[in-house]
């Protein structure tokens, strides 16, 4: 793989000198210390953990009666209140249970040493090794007899050894009762302090979260941040383990009261409790209920059935319902779960174990939020370390193609061929030229170039062209071995699209082979460049290309080009039809230039035409165009831009009728050029019926050739949209900006959660007013301009 020169600067080389090294020593002792601390504090850590643990189980209810006009102090009484008659209604049930079954278990006794005495003889094979023990003994017996006899002098006797007997210091009554009571003090004493910080805890929640957020310092977002997801994670694994444990506890009751095992209901709430305790407890919970079936029945049915039981709760709670329930509620992985159980369980014993996986979720979503715990994350936490396209670097840097090409096929099942060559093996490839003139060795572009050569074979295979007819598409690889991987991806992604390519390598177009280059039934040339200087070389290939076929369209796809190249009007410095920077964006290009989608015109159109019959008369009942509704709409646009810190917001609905918040200092584009742009942008939400996020309009060939987007146009825009209660895509809430912008998936999630609210709000407000008239249903002639600029904006102001 050779690459040209100036094509990209060496690297820097990391500093190893000790004097770069961060110390490790503090860190060590830091770390040595903490643990010591909580080793040795946990005799007050423990029960303020426990006492935690139950606050947040427990913060609801108290809120719930809050909503009731409760105080809060009245509030936690009624909650603890409420705690301690549960706690002590199960312990008398528990109790009453047990000296219950440990009355009848004498009557067993019968039972038990049958059945012993059967698995003895089944086990002995008919006396056989009853009469071989037999023997052994008579031997033994034999042996020492004679090794007595020689140890001892002939007519001395044996010493006769006296037997001493210790009896036992008489003990008065009250020594009895304080042996009796003393091993119930430590539990009883750590039970006191949890109830005792549990309600400080849930008096002085608020209080300590501030205290919390003021010693962690620095910035206020992250903290707060940090506490609501771990707050939030930590409550919802509680609630879901509640949930599992019930539908564990329940059936297991039930199956045992029907096969007949006594302390049926007993047996059912212990497994139910035992099953916080992870890994330990339900193994610990299946023994009572299996030897109280040994024991009670004389044959073994009722054991194989409580067996059967067992086993069966056990697939159904471990493998449907726990993975329902549960999902991804905890952000860890498998192995931090492990680990961290017998971290603490090492620390704090057996409640050590019940508080591993939420302290160890609250450190993990630290590490998330604060920068300087970052490490607790990457080592905690289950999402992948790495993003997709780097983690397919380094397998194909360790040879490992095989892993590489079934991540590749895992991600195009879960997206599509086009995305994952876009948002993944390109930029596998842009990571190869950046490392080629730095830190890849001979043996590293070695196994680059063949796994990518081996996975794009493979995908080719796996996904077969749907292109039909003549190839319209020639990609050419233009300079290096990597433009060709990049060729022969966009040639198959656009024969997966429909579209009819095929692929050439570099030397297609060199001066000996350009004049050559067989371009029969060609329509459009993409050129593939990773060269970040690549100008010379497309001017000259495009002239040549031009001058045997002046009508051919030509796309350039710069991978690794300077911002400058990406910026508008490159296409006419460098002689070509369009420019791109992603196998995306360069698809998008090749069906605008072909004109691919006019051939199914009539029937796209005849669907949008029942889609939009069936939104609008959703849009008529729905109460939207009410005035009542038009303050709802009003509000909503400008807190939407508000959140998002955009200057243009707006609510479009199926019939045309326009809300929209126009920045003040924002008033190049006139009400007409506005209200255009809001509706061609919006109707792709409509048409899609999903969240549209267009990052960069100005990249975008399906909006760069509209007149109405090319004078102030905006460049970015996202769309959620607004549904009636029976799920009909009526109208959409949409941000609009005047540069290109990136929209995480929290904030998109936020734009679909403000557009649910704001129809939310709309029904409430229609229902408090009467019906009025509908809102004009074009926008160019009367939009609702609302804000701070509608006068401004106003053709007649």
């Amino acid at each position: 793989m050779n690459s040209p020169a100036g094509q990209t600067p060496e690297p820097p080389k990391p500093d190893w000198s000790p004097q770069s090294r961060s110390p490790l020593a503090p860190k060590v002792i830091a770390g040595a210390v903490v643990v010591a601390g909580l080793y040795y504090g946990r005799d007050i850590l423990v029960p303020f953990a426990l006492a935690a643990l139950l606050g947040f189980v427990l913060d609801p209810m108290v809120g719930w009666l809050k909503r009731w006009r409760l105080p809060r102090f009245l509030a936690v009484a009624v909650v603890m209140l409420i705690t301690v008659a549960v706690l002590g209604a199960t312990s008398l049930f528990v109790g009453s249970q047990v000296v219950e079954l440990s009355r009848q278990l004498p009557t067993y006794q019968t039972n038990i040493q049958t059945k012993l005495q059967g698995i003895r003889q089944s086990l002995t094979g008919r006396g056989v090794l009853d009469d071989a023990s037999r023997m052994v003994d008579v031997v033994a017996k034999e042996f020492n007899a004679a090794r007595r006899a020689l140890d001892q002098p002939s007519g001395r006797k044996e010493p006769v050894v006296a037997r001493v007997q210790l009896e036992p210091e008489s003990r008065t009554a009250m020594q009895t009762l304080v042996d009796v009571i003393s091993p119930a003090l430590g539990p009883l004493g750590t039970a006191g302090m949890v109830m005792v910080f549990l309600v400080f805890i849930l008096l002085e929640r608020h209080d300590m979260r501030d205290r919390l957020l003021r010693l962690a310092g620095g910035n206020l977002h992250l903290s707060t941040d940090a506490l609501g997801e771990a707050g939030h994670r930590v409550s919802r694994y509680l609630n879901m383990q509640l949930l599992v444990n019930l539908s564990y506890g329940l059936p297991m009751a039930a199956g045992l009261y029907l096969i007949g095992v006594p302390g049926a209901l007993l047996w059912g709430l212990v497994a139910a409790m035992m099953r916080f305790v992870p890994y330990v407890g339900p193994v610990i919970a299946t023994v009572f209920p299996l030897t109280m079936a040994f024991a009670v029945d004389l044959q073994w049915s009722m054991l194989w059935w409580t067996l059967g039981l067992v086993v069966t709760l056990e697939l159904i709670s471990n493998n449907l319902i726990e993975p329902w329930l549960y999902g991804a509620s905890t952000g860890l992985s498998a192995v931090s779960i492990i680990v961290s159980a017998v971290f603490w369980t090492a620390l704090w014993g057996p409640i050590g174990l019940i508080l591993a996986t939420p302290v160890t979720v609250c450190l993990a979503v630290m590490g998330r939020h604060i920068p300087q715990l970052r490490w607790l994350d990457i080592l905690l936490g289950n999402e992948p370390v790495f993003d997709p396209a780097t983690r397919t670097y380094q397998r194909l840097l360790a040879g490992d193609v095989e892993e590489a090409i079934e991540m590749a096929t895992e991600q195009i099942r879960e997206s599509s061929l086009v995305q994952f060559y876009s948002d993944t093996a390109v930029p596998v490839l842009k990571r190869a030229t950046v490392d080629h003139a730095g830190v890849a060795s001979v043996e590293h572009r070695h196994r680059v170039l063949v796994g990518m050569t081996a996975m794009i074979r493979d995908l080719v295979n796996e996904h077969a062209s749907r292109g039909v007819g003549p190839a319209e598409v020639l990609a050419i690889g233009a300079r290096w071995e990597v433009d060709a991987l990049a060729a022969d991806m966009l040639a198959h992604a656009l024969s997966v699209e429909r579209i009819a390519a095929r692929s050439m390598p570099a030397s297609s177009v060199s001066p000996e082979n350009v004049h050559s280059l067989d371009l029969d039934g060609i329509r459009m040339v993409c050129l593939s460049y990773f060269s970040a200087t690549p100008q010379a070389h497309i001017r000259y290939v495009v002239r040549r290309l031009l001058r045997r076929r002046p009508d051919l369209k030509i796309v350039v796809a710069l991978w690794n080009a300077t911002p400058a190249l990406l910026q508008p009007g490159v296409e006419a410095t460098l002689g070509v039809d369009a420019v791109a920077h992603s196998l995306a964006e360069v698809v998008l290009h090749t069906e605008t230039l072909l004109h691919t989608t006019q051939e199914h015109e009539p029937e796209g159109q005849t669907a949008q035409a029942e889609v939009d019959e069936a939104q609008l008369t959703a849009l008529a009942s729905s109460g939207a165009l009410e005035s009542g509704a038009r303050e709802t709409f009003e509000r909503a646009v400008q807190r939407v831009a508000d959140i998002f810190d955009v200057p243009k917001a707006l609510v479009l609905f199926a019939n045309d009728s326009l809300h929209a918040w126009h920045r003040e200092a924002d008033q190049q584009t006139s009400t007409h050029e506005w209200s255009q742009q809001a509706s061609v942008l919006c109707k792709q939400v409509l048409r899609q019926q999903e969240t549209v996020v267009l990052h960069d309009l100005a990249r975008d060939p399906r909006f760069s050739a509209e007149t109405h987007l090319t004078v102030q146009a905006p460049r970015f825009f996202a769309g959620a949209p607004l549904r009636t209660k029976q799920g009909i895509v009526v109208g959409a809430l949409g941000v609009m900006d005047m540069q290109p912008r990136e929209l995480t998936p929290s904030e998109i999630h936020l734009l679909e959660l403000l557009a649910t609210e704001t129809m939310t709000g709309m029904v409430a407000d229609a229902a408090r007013q009467p019906p009025s008239a509908a809102e004009p249903t074009t926008t160019a002639s009367n939009p609702m301009l609302t804000g701070p600029s509608a006068a401004a904006a106003s053709p007649t102001s």
